[in-house]
Parts: structure tokens; C-alpha cells; sequence
């Protein structure tokens, strides 16, 4: 890239920020009763960690990443990202930071550290996983940089540091969920996937978060993965399911794991730090039951490349997009967070898998990696892999030792060693949000007004509908508004054209979550 283009990037990369970018992607996330938990990458060092070389590693990499320098404003409901004049710092303290707010200068990135343990906090609705790893893996780049070099050296290691700002592009801020995207049709109903999944009984009782920290070889995983033609993800869900089928008497069901998907790739926005995952499962059922390790590798393998083919992700996001113009009714922070209520109790069938991959960082400085929140409700499993080995962090919040005694018999059958920490309770802060938030209460006008809109919405996204569904088969004719009907129990649809205003009205006063898909 030409030193012009590279000036150009920059300049607009700093006008977006300076202006303000308008969370989309992240918007799910923004709009919790008590706050969202923070996300946490814990690093465990193998040498105890020096604070001003921290301090110079965080300064040079906000200035290669100067979005994740941010705090968010709040205007009629919406957040933008702006930047932060303030600095980013390093708390010296044992534990965490809350997000958001005062506490860390309103950034939405935190980091403490405390002897040889490096906490990395993240907002989700600034970024996921994979955008948080880019920054972590950088900083812990760049802190190596000056720990390997005499103190004479660190002005031209700063500068070289900086130098990185060159590669700075507009397309890392692509929001996936900025535009509607175009099926191609070509993908068909996936056969083979579960509705409804066996739900945990130990769920309905919750109680504190707490986690078991387990670490296996890398090489011992990955060969057995390879005798049966498995990824690190596949294979851990067959253990996971198998042993949960296997502990649980009263599983009448088909266990489902979930897992996040990263789908940049598929909706071209490769470079972007936001929010761009796609909601995965694999079935474990009596067919399952049945067939060898390596025919189920095969089987899963078939059924995630289904669910990745480029229409099944669009759709996800396309409806992603609608909440986003249903919400986009409602300008005030509190009649969007009474709005997304139904958010805050989802619970997936049977557990969740996040496999972030293999970390690029230092392996004489950096021992483990672990990913932990508090923000998932239900059983979790996050594993990385860092330094020759993996690492699991099983969390649950309801009081058992019972899935992670089923995952430890199913590692021992397959012959990998293993190490389980003792139970752990833990608990990522709540953020901060709440101290920004302008928007005024909402009037019973103003109420009249954004459900008037939503039904001119909802009928005129019904009608475009039933123009389009000629020509592409995959649309639906019409559009149906779900919501959650607290006396059953269950979510229900009606369709926006056919009630009248007042029965509309009725509905939403009377339903906590409400949404079009």
C-alpha cells in the first residue's frame, strides 16, 4: 500500500471514531438489567510481570488498534464507539475491572495483573473472541519486545511498534450486521440436526458461577483426533455428549452441543475486530449412540460444513438485522432493554463448546490461556490451546460435579491424561453502562408513537416479502412477530397484518420480549 493510501486509511479509521461508530453487531449485548459480565482471557505467565513494560506494550497497541480504545456513548438509545482520550492503563491489583464506566476510564477493554496472572477483559458488545485474541496476542508480542532489550533499545522498538499502524484499514471496521445480505439458494434443510435438545435438571437450580480448569497435551488430543479424522472440536464434543448420555439416566432426549462459529470468512468481512459469530450444533441421539468414533467424526463433519454454507449463515444475520430495525423503533435505552428482556434467560440445549484456537504469543513468557465469563448461563466449555497444550475451562452456574466427572471418565477411557483443578467459584463484573446513559424516560406519546412505526414496519416488510418470494423461494412471504407468553411458557407467533392496532398494543404491554423473524 502506497504511503498516500496508508495516510487515507488512517485519517478515515480516525473520523469513524472521532464521530462515532455505531454499534450494531454488538447491540444484543448493551441492553442487560444489571449490565453484561465481562468476557476474560486469563493469562498465567511464567515469570512475574513487570507493570511499566506492560504499560509501553498497551500503548503501542492501541495505537495499531485504536478502535479497541474506545468508550461508548449513548444517544436515543443507540451506542457509538468514540474514541478515548483517556488512558488505557494497567491495574496492578489481583482480579478484575469493571467495563464501561468510571472504574477504567470508560474503556471497554481492561487489564489488571497481579504477580504472574494477566486478566484481559472484553465488553462483547464491542468485540468477540477473536477480536479480543488479535489485541491480546499483540500485546503480549510487543511486551516481549521490550522485555528482551535494554532500555536504550525501547525508542526504536516503540517506533517499529508503530510502524504496524500502516497496515490500520477501514475494513476492520466492516459491522456484519451493517447490510441485509443476498441468499444464493443454493443451500437446502440441513437433515440430521435436533430441534429440541435434552436440558441439563441440574439448570433449573442456579446457583454461583463455578468453573474446573482442565489441561491436557496438545499432542496426546491432536493424535487422537487424527485416528478417527476429528477437529479439536469435534472430538471434544463426542467426549462431552457421550459422557453426559452416559451420566444422565433420565436423558430421554437427543444432547445437543452448541457452538459459536466464526463467519467472516462467509459474509466477506474477514479483517473485522466486531462481533461476526453463527450459532452451530451437533446431535447425540440413539442413532449416534451407535456408530464408531470415526463414523460420528464423519457424520459431524458433514453437518458442520452443512451449517456453514453461505445461505445458513446469511439468514442468521439477516435476522439478526430485523431485530436490529424492530429495536431501531424504540429511542430510549430503558424501552430497548424491557424490549430485549427475553435475552437475559436464553439457555441453550445441552451445553456450549467455544473453541477459540491456537494462540501466537510468546511461549517462553506465556504458560496458559484460559476464557471464562459469567455472562452464559447452563454449562460451558471454552478451550484454547497455548504452549503445547490445551485448556479447558468447564463452567456451569448450578452445584455439581457431575459433567465434569463424565468428561474426565470419557478422557480416561480414550487414554489422554488430563489434570482438573478443584471447583473454583468465580464471578466477571458486571459492566458500567449505566453511568453514560442520556436518554430520557419514556412518555406514554412517545411509546404510541415508535408502536405506530413498528407496525407501518412490520406491514411493509410483510408486503416486500410477499413481492420478493416469487423470485427467491428461501424468503418468506410474510413476516411473523414471535414473543414470549409468560402463561404457557412458551414463545408465540402472530403475523403483524392480520391484528388490528389494538390487539398489537395489547400484546406488546402484556409480553416481555417481542421480536420479528
Amino acid at each position: 500500500m502506497s504511503q498516500t493510501n496508508i495516510m487515507t486509511e488512517n485519517r478515515n479509521v480516525e473520523t469513524i471514531l472521532k464521530n462515532g461508530d455505531k454499534a450494531l453487531s454488538g447491540m444484543p449485548y448493551l441492553y442487560r438489567s444489571k449490565g453484561l459480565p465481562s468476557e476474560v482471557y486469563d493469562v498465567r505467565m511464567r515469570e512475574d510481570i513487570n507493570g511499566e513494560l506492560l504499560e509501553l506494550a498497551i500503548a503501542d497497541t492501541v495505537i495499531r488498534y485504536p478502535y479497541f480504545s474506545v468508550k461508548f456513548i449513548e444517544k436515543d438509545g443507540d451506542f457509538y464507539a468514540v474514541r478515548n482520550e483517556m488512558k488505557l492503563e494497567a491495574h496492578h491489583k489481583d482480579g478484575f475491572i469493571p467495563l464501561g464506566g468510571h472504574s477504567n476510564n470508560y474503556h471497554l477493554m481492561g487489564v489488571t495483573y497481579w504477580e504472574k496472572s494477566l486478566k484481559l477483559s472484553f465488553h462483547h458488545g464491542l468485540t468477540d473472541g477473536r477480536g479480543a485474541k488479535t489485541f491480546l496476542e499483540t500485546l503480549l508480542r510487543f511486551y516481549s519486545d521490550y522485555k528482551n532489550a535494554d532500555m536504550g533499545e525501547y525508542e526504536k522498538i516503540r517506533e517499529e511498534h508503530h510502524l504496524l499502524a500502516s497496515e490500520l484499514s477501514v475494513a476492520e471496521l466492516a459491522d456484519p450486521c451493517e447490510k441485509k445480505y443476498e441468499l444464493n439458494g443454493k443451500s437446502m434443510k440441513i437433515e440430521g440436526l435436533s430441534d429440541k435438545g435434552y436440558k441439563l435438571p441440574e439448570t433449573k437450580n442456579k446457583d454461583d458461577h463455578r468453573r474446573y480448569e482442565i489441561s491436557f497435551s496438545q499432542k496426546q488430543f491432536m493424535d487422537a483426533c487424527k485416528s478417527i479424522g476429528a477437529s479439536p472440536i469435534t472430538y471434544l464434543s463426542i467426549l462431552m455428549s457421550r459422557g453426559i448420555k452416559e451420566s444422565s439416566l433420565d436423558c430421554d432426549k437427543t444432547i445437543v452441543s452448541n457452538f459459536p462459529m466464526d463467519a467472516r470468512h462467509i459474509l466477506g468481512c474477514d479483517d473485522t475486530f466486531k462481533n461476526c459469530v453463527k450459532s452451530m450444533t451437533l446431535p447425540y441421539g440413539r442413532e449416534e449412540e451407535n456408530l464408531s468414533d470415526s463414523e460420528l467424526a464423519a457424520k459431524y463433519k458433514r453437518l458442520l460444513n452443512a451449517q456453514k454454507e453461505h445461505d445458513h449463515c446469511a439468514k442468521e444475520f439477516n435476522n439478526i438485522n430485523m431485530l436490529l430495525s424492530v429495536i431501531g423503533h424504540f429511542h430510549s435505552f430503558a424501552g430497548r432493554q424491557k424490549f430485549l428482556g427475553f435475552m437475559e434467560n436464553l439457555a441453550l440445549d445441552t451445553y456450549l463448546i467455544s473453541y477459540i484456537g491456537q494462540f501466537d504469543m510468546p511461549g517462553e513468557l506465556v504458560d496458559e490461556v484460559h476464557l471464562y465469563s459469567n455472562c452464559s448461563s447452563g454449562l460451558v466449555l471454552n478451550m484454547t490451546c497455548q504452549s503445547g497444550k490445551f485448556i479447558i475451562d468447564l463452567t456451569q452456574d448450578f452445584s455439581t460435579d457431575k459433567y465434569v466427572n463424565a468428561l474426565r471418565k470419557q478422557f480416561e477411557k480414550a487414554g489422554i491424561d488430563l489434570v482438573v483443578s478443584d471447583e473454583i467459584i468465580f464471578e466477571t463484573p458486571f459492566d458500567e453502562l449505566s453511568e453514560i446513559i442520556t436518554s430520557p424516560a419514556d412518555t406514554g406519546e412517545q411509546v404510541k408513537d415508535w408502536l405506530d412505526k413498528f407496525v407501518a414496519a412490520a406491514k411493509a416488510s410483510s408486503q416486500a416479502a410477499k413481492e420478493r418470494a416469487e423470485a427467491a423461494r428461501n424468503m418468506s412471504p410474510q413476516i411473523t412477530a414471535l414473543y414470549y407468553d409468560a402463561a404457557s411458557g412458551t414463545m408465540k407467533s402472530f403475523d403483524p397484518t392480520k391484528n388490528t392496532q389494538e390487539e398489537m398494543q395489547k400484546l406488546v404491554e402484556n409480553a416481555p420480549s417481542l421480536f420479528i423473524s
